[in-house]
């Protein structure tokens, strides 16, 4: 799971050294969600100081999933981004990243990928966000009642030949 950021489960995890049995709780803290903080144990695989996105980054294993928890936002784009933490992606049956697509790397290494439109602060269920100011009829909102008026219109000017171009 790449990556939950939360400052202070960080600020707490540096006072743990490597193999530690740790209890943290961590994200769900940025916004009003729906969701609380996730209450972290497991085993502390690694701890690294100074990435220049994430700052500090711990990777815990709870069981045979690791969560990788940032001091700061980081986006895990690359197959670099776990590879740097000693986190091959080719020997995880499954990978949970928090960004809206796959990039490159990510998308060469899926077997199969599939997109969850969940609460939060970055919340891409349109549906879910209680529009209000908007021009109604407007799709998605009304996907039942919108029959959207499609116009064409071509413009042509005429070319040093004469012929017209579109």
């Amino acid at each position: 799971m790449a990556s939950i950021f939360d400052r202070d489960a960080i600020q707490q995890l540096r006072s743990h050294q490597v193999g530690d049995l740790v209890d943290v709780v961590a994200g769900g803290r940025v916004t009003p969600s729906p969701e609380n903080p996730a209450r972290i144990q497991g085993i502390l695989q690694s701890f690294r100081e100074g990435d220049v996105d994430a700052g500090g980054i711990a990777v815990i294993a709870v069981g045979n999933m690791k969560v990788i928890v940032t001091e700061f936002r980081k986006a895990f784009h690359a197959t670099s981004d776990f590879a740097d933490l000693d986190l091959p992606i080719d020997e995880a049956d499954i990978v949970v990243t928090k960004i809206g697509y796959l990039e490159p790397t990510l998308y060469e290494a899926a077997g199969g990928w599939a997109l969850a439109l969940t609460p939060g602060g970055v919340d891409q269920d349109l549906q879910r966000l209680g529009h209000r100011r908007i021009r109604r009829p407007m799709f998605p909102f009304e996907v039942d009642d919108f029959s959207p008026a499609l116009v064409a219109t071509v413009f042509y000017r005429e070319s040093d030949d004469g012929d017209p171009d579109l």
